[in-house]
């Protein structure tokens, strides 16, 4: 999976989870926990999957830099460094 876009898929994860909460009725508590719980577990493998793909070397790594706004100049840039690394995870 060389070039997958690890951290944008870690930090979006529980934002697309939210989104689907959105549309189940709060009366529903079984169906919230459960997806939350499916999320939550989505997510954190996810980050163990990154995890897998760092290599203890100096600098960052996994990063994505995007163009967002072009007149602008603005970029989405993440990257992850050897400590930042086990925080996502966290």
């Amino acid at each position: 999976m060389h070039g997958f876009p690890w951290l944008a898929v870690v930090t979006f994860a529980p934002l697309a989870g939210a989104l689907v909460l959105a549309f189940v009725p709060s009366r529903n508590t079984a169906a919230i926990r459960w997806w939350s719980l499916v999320v939550t577990l989505a997510t954190f493998g996810l980050a163990l999957g990154m995890l897998a793909q760092f290599q203890a070397r100096a600098g960052f790594q996994l990063v994505e830099d995007v163009s967002w706004i072009g007149p602008l100049h603005a970029r989405f840039l993440l990257g992850v460094d050897g400590i930042s690394v086990f925080m996502v995870v966290l």
